[in-house]
């Protein structure tokens, strides 16, 4: 296993990993631990430079990331294993797909995540143009604290509901490294990862959670891209904090209906 790597694990069987998304640290799956560990095997792990994962002497790469993903896969399971990636932990899995292949995967989820973040001519479903990823650059580089605040929020369909969980997050991103956070930011925006969003879905059983926000747009480029894929509609971007149990069992549902008997 890397050496990087903050890992927990908790419960016995089929094996899930979750991948959180950018800056942010594995306590965001603290209810799936719960929710999923009477019948599976969770595992959540800190990318580097995240949480409590070591920081590297310069900013980790999206290579360098499928790389650690490679070496975790490598140690945790000699089965297959359902992987589930959360925002621009999305990234970090296509990007392990792009290097390694499916072969350690028996199905994948997304949640909430386009492969096409930058806003392009053609691309439909996107995270926003090259002017709105400047401005958002620029104010966190002048009060990070703020933009990050407002960035948090902006994931929940209801933040007031949530608003101690909102502060942690905000937290949590605020302690990565900010230069290696904006060169993270930067070099996911300009990939395009449309070939390995076609190939997972092709060769595994592939579920894309969608915030109703934009679904329309992600479903018309699921179905040009990744017609085979199944898609649950969700409200907000952190389905798994705001309706746990909701997300729990249709999670479980999927990967159940597409695992060997047990």
């Amino acid at each position: 296993m890397s050496p990087n790597l903050a890992v927990r694990s908790r419960g016995d069987g089929p094996a899930i990993v979750f991948i959180p998304g950018w800056t942010l640290d594995s306590s965001v799956f603290d209810h799936q631990l719960e929710i999923l560990a009477p019948s599976y095997r969770v595992i959540t792990y800190d990318p580097r430079g995240q949480g409590n994962s070591v920081r590297g002497e310069r900013p980790t790469t999206l290579r360098e990331h499928a790389r650690d993903l490679e070496m975790l896969l490598e140690t945790l399971s000699r089965e297959p294993v359902s992987l589930v990636a959360w925002s621009w932990g999305a990234l970090i899995a296509y990007a392990h797909i792009r290097s390694y292949g499916t072969a350690r995967l028996r199905a994948f989820v997304s949640i909430d995540e386009t492969p096409t973040p930058l806003a392009l001519p053609g691309i439909q479903w996107h995270r926003g143009s090259i002017a709105q990823w400047r401005a958002f650059a620029r104010d966190l580089s002048r009060d990070r604290t703020r933009a990050t605040s407002a960035f948090i929020k902006s994931m929940f369909n209801d933040p007031s509901a949530h608003a101690e969980t909102v502060v942690r997050l905000a937290a949590s991103s605020e302690a990565a490294d900010l230069d290696a956070a904006l060169v993270m930011l930067l070099e996911a925006l300009i990939e395009d990862f449309t070939l390995e969003a076609s190939r997972v879905a092709e060769e595994v059983p592939t579920l894309h959670f969608l915030d109703v926000r934009w679904s329309a747009d992600a479903r018309a480029w699921l179905r040009a891209h990744c017609p085979h894929a199944a898609i649950v509609d969700c409200k907000g971007h952190v389905p798994f904090i705001e309706e746990p149990r909701l997300f729990g069992r249709d999670l479980a549902a999927f990967l159940d209906a597409t695992s060997p008997a047990r």
